[in-house]
C-alpha cells in the first residue's frame, strides 16, 4: 500500500486538536466538511421545509404584486418568465410606467385587470347556492354566495384541478379572486377544521409549481425526506441535505463529480457487440487478399507473378496497388494505399479495432463500477452491525458521541464508494490517456484497499477494542478516509486543470 494511505493514521495523534491535523492532512475544502461532520460545505445553501419556501415565494409574489397589482394568474405567467428573479422584474418594471411593461411584456389586458376582491354585503340575505341566511361575499362581477360556499367551492378546485388561482364561483364568469382573500379563507380556522388537508395541498402544489421554475433551489430526491435545498448561483458543491442525501445541483441525481450529468446513464446503457472475430476475420482478409477493383471479389494468391486476371468478371489489374494492368514491364504507379477499395477496406479494421478497444476498455471500468458498488451495499448493511456494537457500549460514558462519529465515518464510506464508482465511469469516458490518469488509476486502486480495511475495522476489529482507545482509532480511520478522498479529488482536479480530460462521444 501507498505509505501516504498507510501512514497518516499512525501520523495523526488522537490528541492533538481536530482543527489542527483536520487542516495538515485534508485541504482545505474537505476539512470544513470534516469539521462540520458533512461531505460539502454548507455555507452556501441551506435547508428549508415546505412552509418555509411557500413563505419565500409568498414573499416574492406580495412585492411584485405591490409593485405591478395584476391578477393572480398574469402574475404567475409572469414570475415564471423571469424565474422568479425579483431583481430582473423590477428593473424591468422600473425602466418603464407599470402601464409601458405590461405594454412591452405582451400581457393581456383584459385577463391582467380582471380581478377583484370579496365584498361582504352589510345585510344577512338568503344564499344562492346553500340557501342558508348568512352575509354573502360577492366580486365586482356582483355574483355572490356566503362565505362557506366560497369556501366549499375553493377546497374542491384545490383539491380536484390543483388550482393555484380561482375565477368567480358563476360558472361563466371570468373574475379572478384576489390572492390575498384566498389566503384568509385557507388560514381561517374553520377551513382547517372542516377541509383538512386541503391548505397543505395548496401549499404543496404551488410549492412545487416555485420549485419547478425557480433556479437554486430543489426539493430532496429522497422519497422519504420533504426538504428543500435552497443554494446559492456559484456552488460547486454537492447539495446535501438533512437526510444524509448527496445530490447534483443540476440534474438532482446522487452527486456524480467528476462526471456529467448524462455519464452515469450512458454508461450503465452502453452496449456495443464484441468483434473481435470480425477484427481477425477483416486483419485476415486485408494480409491474405486482394479485392478485385471490378466486382469487389477477394482473391487468394498462393504463387505466381502479380498479373491477376479475376475469375469471376475477367478484369486484369496489378496485384501489388489494385491498379489496371498495363502490360509487363509498363511502369506505372504502383501504391496501394492510393487504391479506395484499400482505404475503405482499411477504414473498416480501423473503425472495428476502436470497437474493440472500447469493449475491453468498458468490460475493464464496469467491473470497478460493479464492484464499488457491490461493496456499497456491503457497507450499506454495516449499519445493523453498528447498532449491535453500539448496544453492547451501554457501559461508556460517551456512548452518544462514539455513535457520531461512528456514523460520519460509515458515511463517509458510502460516499467514498459513490465516488470510486464515478472515477471508473470518469476513466471509461476519458479519451486520450495522459500520466494524470494513470495516477489517477493508481491511486484508486490504492484507496480501494484502504477503504476495505475501514469496512473491516467496523465489522471486525470494532467491537474487540479496548474502550478507551476506540474514539482515537475511529478518529484516525475517519481522518484517513478522508485523506483518501482528498487525493482523489485532487488528482481529478489535477486532470482537469492540465487540459487531459477529452471525453469520449458516444
Amino acid at each position: 500500500m501507498d505509505e501516504s494511505f498507510s501512514s497518516f493514521s499512525s501520523e495523526i495523534s488522537y490528541s492533538s486538536s481536530s482543527s489542527d491535523t483536520t487542516n495538515n492532512y485534508i485541504p482545505i475544502a474537505i476539512s470544513k466538511c470534516f469539521a462540520k461532520g458533512t461531505f460539502s460545505d454548507n455555507n452556501g445553501f441551506k435547508i428549508l421545509n415546505e412552509n418555509e419556501v411557500y413563505q419565500k415565494l409568498i414573499s416574492i409574489y406580495n412585492l411584485i404584486n405591490w409593485i405591478l397589482p395584476i391578477s393572480n394568474k398574469v402574475l404567475f405567467q409572469l414570475l415564471k418568465k423571469y424565474k422568479w428573479d425579483i431583481e430582473s422584474i423590477q428593473n424591468q418594471i422600473y425602466n418603464y410606467t407599470p402601464d409601458g411593461f405590461i405594454e412591452q411584456e405582451d400581457i393581456n389586458i383584459e385577463e391582467a385587470f380582471n380581478q377583484s376582491t370579496l365584498i361582504k354585503s352589510d345585510h344577512i340575505n338568503e344564499c344562492s347556492i346553500c340557501y342558508n341566511n348568512d352575509y354573502l361575499y360577492k366580486l365586482i362581477c356582483n355574483h355572490e354566495c356566503c362565505l362557506n360556499c366560497w369556501r366549499n367551492y375553493i377546497a374542491t378546485k384545490i383539491v380536484d384541478n390543483d388550482n393555484l388561482y380561482f375565477v368567480c364561483i358563476e360558472t361563466e364568469c371570468k373574475i379572478m379572486i384576489n390572492h390575498s382573500d384566498i389566503e384568509d379563507i385557507l388560514n381561517c380556522s374553520d377551513f382547517e377544521k372542516n377541509f383538512v388537508n386541503v391548505k397543505n395541498i395548496f401549499i404543496r402544489n404551488i410549492v412545487r409549481k416555485y420549485v419547478n421554475e425557480v433556479d437554486y433551489i430543489i426539493q430532496c430526491p429522497n422519497g422519504s425526506c420533504r426538504s428543500f435545498i435552497s443554494y446559492e448561483k456559484n456552488i460547486i458543491s454537492g447539495l446535501e441535505c438533512c437526510c444524509g442525501g448527496l445530490y447534483c445541483k443540476i440534474c438532482t441525481e446522487n452527486f456524480h463529480y467528476p462526471l456529467k450529468c448524462e455519464m452515469i446513464k450512458e454508461f450503465i446503457n452502453y452496449h456495443v457487440e464484441n468483434k473481435k472475430d470480425e477484427l481477425e476475420t477483416i486483419q485476415f482478409i486485408i494480409n491474405q487478399t486482394r479485392p478485385c477493383p471490378n466486382c469487389r471479389s477477394d482473391i487468394d494468391k498462393f504463387e505466381g507473378c502479380n498479373h491477376i486476371t479475376c475469375m469471376k468478371c475477367r478484369y486484369e489489374f496489378c496485384w501489388l496497388c489494385l491498379g489496371k494492368w498495363a502490360g509487363y514491364n509498363v511502369p506505372h504507379d504502383c501504391d496501394i494505399t492510393k487504391s479506395q477499395i484499400y482505404k475503405e477496406r482499411f477504414s473498416k479494421l480501423e473503425t472495428v479495432k476502436k470497437d474493440v478497444i472500447l469493449k475491453e476498455k468498458y468490460t475493464k471500468y464496469f467491473a470497478k463500477y460493479h464492484d464499488n458498488k457491490v461493496n456499497m451495499n456491503h457497507d450499506e448493511n454495516l449499519k445493523v452491525v453498528m447498532k449491535k456494537i453500539l448496544e453492547t457500549f451501554e457501559d461508556i460514558y460517551d456512548k452518544k458521541y462514539i455513535e457520531k462519529e461512528l456514523n460520519k465515518l460509515h458515511r463517509l464510506l458510502i460516499f467514498y464508494r459513490r465516488l470510486a464508482m464515478n472515477i471508473a465511469i470518469f476513466l471509461f469516458f476519458c479519451n486520450d490517456p495522459s500520466l494524470n490518469m494513470t495516477l489517477l488509476e493508481c491511486k484508486l486502486s490504492l484507496s480501494e484497499v484502504f477503504a476495505s480495511s475501514v469496512h473491516n475495522f467496523i465489522t471486525y476489529d470494532l467491537i474487540s477494542l479496548d474502550k478507551e482507545v476506540i474514539n482515537g482509532e475511529i478518529y484516525n480511520k475517519t481522518i484517513g478516509l478522508f485523506k483518501v478522498v482528498s487525493i482523489i479529488f485532487e488528482e481529478c482536479e489535477n486532470c482537469f486543470n492540465n487540459n487531459y480530460v477529452n471525453f469520449l462521444s458516444i
